[in-house]
């Protein structure tokens, strides 16, 4: 008995201590918006995380505590995911993962997929928490941790998530000691760091659709009789973050352009703004498909 009263003690002395972690610098640049959400397996139906398991909601709160004491605006998983199945009721779709819904309907600038495995052993139990950043710029995670705490006599999942958080990952040279949560924010705002400095990117493609009676060689009236591939290039040079973009491929019906950058505090539905606007002076129909980091554009 005493020794499992010594065991808890020192799980609350290791959770109530201030974390000695030096917290990652982050005023130079523009924090994202996050949310926190359960992981989901390949080919797994997003409507059956309806009913969470108690684990994964502890894990969740505990790293959305991190992030709200390093200063980032958390948003709430619960409601937008009820509103996901509210409109997944007027517009069904089998094939669409979580992710991609929850990007699309700009819930956050980056999602944190949260996994939380608890061990149980004869020497003790402990909590594994997997973590994974996504941004809505790129397809590739951004960012990712394992933290796992110590094994202790305790069932408390949410006592040892945060112990799992707080377990020392790294000491510099200085002998400062960096946690697992900071660890993962230190990726996460480097990342972000060289996305505001070189601008967050979308590939854009734009499409002649199979009625249109242009070409990427039409001249275009409202754009003193340019050629449509050139009236496009010249918008992206004029539009995108330090000029930056890059056509990959260009043929008599499509121009395929797989960089182009605009600044790190903006969302890519304001691309789709843009060039709606821009497509309007120039006399032009067109529709448009967005997919995370990818705009569609169809010339009607």
């Amino acid at each position: 008995m005493k020794k499992t009263q010594f065991t808890l003690c020192l799980l609350v002395i290791c959770l109530v201590v201030p974390s000695v972690a030096q917290k990652v610098a982050h005023d130079d640049v523009i924090l994202p918006s996050v949310m926190i959400i359960p992981r989901v397996n390949e080919g797994q139906d997003i409507r059956t995380l309806v009913d969470l398991s108690p684990d994964i909601r502890v894990g969740m709160a505990a790293v959305n505590d991190a992030f709200t004491n390093y200063g980032f605006d958390t948003k709430d998983f619960e409601s937008a995911f009820k509103k996901l199945m509210r409109e997944m009721e007027v517009n069904p779709c089998d094939q669409c993962g979580m992710v991609e819904l929850l990007f699309n309907s700009a819930a956050a600038d980056v999602l944190v997929e949260v996994d939380l495995q608890y061990v149980t052993s004869g020497g003790g139990n402990k909590v594994r928490l997997i973590v994974e950043a996504n941004h809505y710029s790129t397809a590739l995670s951004v960012a990712s941790e394992i933290c796992e705490s110590n094994m202790f006599y305790t069932r408390d999942t949410g006592a040892l998530a945060q112990s799992a958080l707080k377990k020392t990952k790294f000491t510099d040279a200085a002998g400062n000691r960096f946690s697992c949560a900071d660890e993962f924010m230190k990726e996460l705002i480097r990342f972000q760091k060289k996305l505001c400095i070189k601008g967050a990117v979308a590939d854009l493609q734009f499409k002649i659709g199979s009625d249109s009676e242009y070409t990427m060689d039409s001249r275009v009236e409202y754009a003193d009789d340019e050629r449509l591939k050139y009236v496009l290039e010249d918008w992206m040079e004029e539009t995108a973050y330090k000029n930056g973009y890059k056509i990959a491929n260009q043929t008599d019906y499509q121009m395929m352009v797989e960089e182009y950058r605009y600044p790190c505090d903006m969302r890519d539905s304001k691309i789709e703004r843009q060039l709606d606007r821009f497509f309007d002076d120039l006399g032009m129909e067109v529709s448009f498909k967005r997919d995370r980091g990818a705009l569609y554009v169809t010339i009607e």
